[in-house]
């Protein structure tokens, strides 16, 4: 396994995205289901982003990122086309230490990102490491397909119940807590 499947909080963070084409939309669009704080560096502008921006859902910068701006940064993506405007940003992101994905380069980036299927809170991520991006679609719409719509609130109500269930005096009754609950909750949001 050359990349390494993590979660990284995102609360309270920035993100960057450098670049205001479609590919940076579509980078922005995927952010927007987080709650990082995304900021975007491109000229120029790009009618959705402007709107986002107008919104306040995202800080559009109509330059290219600096130094300046790479304070409390958990990542970056790159889609600007090759040449000068990239080579800059890349240089600046290396020296910084952020950790970048350029668009698709793989062999320019630091990661890369997986298909994602979100019930939220529950996020299944599949990757091929870049070999096969077709596969990967064909099996996140397998995911998608059998994985309810529901599980989330599952999940966001055995969160609820997890301080009190960790109360019970054994980890075999706790177990068999769970295992009793998602049996029950199976029952339900799969038939």
């Amino acid at each position: 396994m050359d990349y390494f499947p993590i979660l990284i909080k995102l609360a309270g963070r920035r993100v960057l995205v450098c670049g205001s084409n479609d590919d940076a939309v579509s980078k922005i669009r995927l952010l927007l289901k987080s709650s990082a704080e995304i900021v975007v560096f491109g000229t120029p502008t790009n009618r959705r982003i402007k709107r986002w921006s107008e919104k306040g859902s995202i800080q559009y910068n109509n330059r290219l990122v600096e130094e300046k701006d790479c304070y409390n940064i958990v990542f970056a993506y790159v889609a600007l086309k090759k040449g000068i405007e990239r080579d800059a940003t890349l240089r600046v992101l290396t020296k910084t230490k952020i950790p970048y994905c350029v668009v698709d380069d793989k062999l320019q980036s630091d990661f890369i990102t997986p298909a994602i299927v979100d019930r939220n809170p529950v996020t299944v991520a599949i990757g091929s490491e870049g070999t096969a991006p077709a596969l990967v679609r064909h099996i996140k719409a397998q995911i998608e397909n059998i994985l309810p719509r529901q599980i989330g609130l599952v999940a966001r109500i055995a969160g609820a119940f997890r301080s009190y269930v960790y109360r019970l005096p054994k980890s075999h009754t706790r177990r068999h807590f769970w295992t009793r609950f998602f049996n029950q909750a199976k029952s339900q949001i799969f038939s």
